[in-house]
């Protein structure tokens, strides 16, 4: 990398590719924000970024699917542990729908064969 006042520095390539990533999507006209992963957040953060109702979270919480602690009679929420237990439904969401599809593909596999007989 060049700088204005010719310094140069070599970028490793892992921050290349995040900050291509960034440029990317801001060309895209998306919107980019840095967080810092130790963050905190409300539930209502919370439960908004896992696309889910603030009771849902807190049904989550009871089962202990993530960790929360309180400030005063408010829950607060790290979002390192949000964005995994995104990851983890995400995940889960995927092999849910392989499943549907192989079940979809035996379903037609068995109709073919029935309209054979």
């Amino acid at each position: 990398m060049d700088y204005p006042d010719g310094q140069e520095d070599a970028i490793p390539a892992e921050l290349y590719s995040i900050l291509r990533d960034v440029l990317q999507q801001l060309l895209d006209g998306q919107a980019i924000t840095l967080v810092p992963e130790d963050t905190l957040l409300t539930s209502q953060q919370a439960a908004q970024l896992l696309n889910v109702s603030r009771p849902f979270l807190y049904k989550l919480i009871d089962q202990r699917e993530i960790s929360c602690f309180r400030v005063g009679t408010h829950r607060r929420l790290r979002l390192a542990d949000v964005m995994a237990l995104k990851q983890k439904r995400h995940e889960a969401c995927g092999r849910a729908l392989d499943a549907l599809v192989e079940l979809d593909e035996e379903e037609q596999s068995a109709a073919s064969i029935l309209k054979a007989i």
